[in-house]
């Protein structure tokens, strides 16, 4: 778990020891992943567990997930990373298709159970921390015990189906048919490699489905999600796009988000001159 503070800080040290035993808590002043937590996440938590054998390692495209340290650190533990392309998360990720769902509302329930053994009329933000990593580990418990939730959700995401097709049956995502999903032949398709440049618009914390949506001819669309980023951002964005980086904040959104249009446009108007031709 990660809170808002000072690594090392006051808060930690003095509310160290009353966290549940059963979560790793870390301080940083975004609250917010990063390469250093991932990377003591994967050396402290998973290869313990997985303890050198070959084994798949499902995430979505943060930029700390794919930083040369970390592809390197699992290189090494022989875990192999598979990157869930942007404005898929809610599709493929088997956190967001099926398990989060449960273990919020295990969450919601243990934090009535901790408030009813441990009343009190105020609960400062420190116990409020403290109250959550019971909760948080309660509820980690419970999906311990349901094991097959986890399992049905890789399947239905088709990450851990029997690679020789007579599992592609158990593939349920959403708003696709499961009759017209068809992986013969995956041995010998062409790799795909998403361009880096493709995510320029999209920093660590909005790096997310819930920023996105599916727009015309299947092309992924922001939602405006510049108007949730800091100045800072906005502005190393313009610059990264060679567009002017003076005015206030709605000034440098417009400007990012009048790009955007003008390249989907442009995208758009090639690809039916494409069909055109083909036709």
């Amino acid at each position: 778990m990660i809170f808002h503070g000072q690594e090392q800080g006051y808060i930690s040290k003095q509310e160290a020891g009353l966290y549940s035993p059963d979560v790793t808590v870390e301080f940083n002043p975004t609250a917010y992943n990063n390469e250093t937590l991932f990377l003591q996440f994967i050396q402290n938590e998973l290869m313990p567990v997985v303890r050198n054998q070959r084994c798949l390692l499902v995430m979505d495209v943060a930029s700390f997930h794919k930083t040369p340290v970390i592809l390197d650190q699992l290189r090494q533990a022989n875990i192999l990373p598979a990157l869930i392309p942007p404005g898929c998360t809610s599709l493929l990720q088997p956190l967001d298709t099926a398990v989060n769902k449960s273990v919020k509302q295990w969450i919601k329930e243990a934090v009535d159970e901790y408030m009813e053994a441990h009343p009190k009329d105020n609960y400062t933000i420190g116990d409020k921390r403290v109250m959550t990593t019971y909760v948080v580990a309660t509820a980690i418990r419970r999906l311990q015990a349901n094991v097959r939730l986890v399992q049905k959700a890789f399947q239905e995401c088709g990450i851990s189906i029997r690679p020789d097709g007579s599992e592609d049956s158990l593939i349920k995502i959403k708003d696709i048919d499961s009759s017209k999903i068809d992986f013969t032949g995956w041995e010998s398709a062409i790799d795909i490699t998403l361009k880096e440049e493709s995510f320029h618009q999209i920093p660590p914390v909005l790096d997310d489905v819930d920023d996105y949506i599916l727009g015309h001819e299947d092309f992924l669309l922001p939602t405006n999600p510049y108007r949730q980023w800091l100045i800072e951002d906005l502005q190393r964005s313009c610059k990264a796009l060679n567009l002017p980086v003076n005015g206030g904040k709605m000034d440098l959104v417009k400007r990012l988000e009048g790009y955007d249009l003008e390249i989907y446009v442009k995208t758009s108007e090639s690809q039916e001159e494409s069909i055109q031709l083909d036709v």
